[in-house]
């Protein structure tokens, strides 16, 4: 395990037309996003389709792992979570996958937001930028308790903890040979190996 440090938020480059949920939602009913997945971070419209085979079996593992653990109802995947206030114009993300306090009954007419997320897990292979730098700074001011990287080139789950002030102040890196367990269900440890391999 090692300690990391957290990086705030990237700035925008001059020039750039960042979108809005508005816009994006006005796209989206003119059909011009039919048959492909976005999310919106930061202003910008990040293309979700294609997964290569280890990030698409870190995420399956997981998702199995997590299910085992709070029971499948409150496991989702790749759909969207509310932020805070301040970034809700520019920004919906949809990690690949989000562990509610509720069933999903409880969100019938919102996305879960801070309060009711026990934890948000991104595998990164391609994003690995966007989830180390900007996400972690979306997901602590939403008051999100609890966020891992699953980092594919590393074979590593990167652990962010105790949001404040807009940052997680405890960020640690698990690699092969260690376990990792939630705040929300510390007995039950994870072997970082088993996201990776058989």
């Amino acid at each position: 395990m090692t300690v990391m440090s957290s990086t705030a938020r990237i700035s925008n480059e001059p020039g750039r037309k960042l979108c809005t949920r508005e816009e994006t939602r006005s796209l989206e009913d003119l059909g011009l996003f039919e048959g492909k997945r976005y999310e919106l971070i930061e202003g910008e419209l990040i293309n979700k389709i294609g997964q290569k085979p280890p990030h698409a079996y870190a995420m399956q593992v997981a998702v199995e792992l997590l299910a085992e653990i709070f029971g499948a109802g409150r496991v989702r995947c790749q759909m969207p979570v509310e932020v805070a206030d301040e970034d809700r114009l520019h920004n919906e993300p949809e990690p690949d996958i989000s562990v509610t306090r509720e069933k999903p009954g409880a969100y019938r007419g919102s996305h879960p937001g801070g309060n009711d997320l026990l934890l948000l897990v991104e595998v990164a292979d391609t994003s690995m930028r966007r989830d180390l730098k900007v996400k972690p700074g979306l997901y602590a001011r939403a008051g999100v308790r609890e966020y891992w990287v699953v980092s594919i080139k590393r074979a590593s789950v990167i652990v962010h903890r105790s949001p404040e002030s807009g940052k997680y102040t405890d960020v640690r890196e698990y690699v092969a040979g260690d376990s990792v367990a939630t705040l929300s269900s510390p007995t039950r440890q994870i072997a970082v190996s088993s996201l990776f391999s058989e």
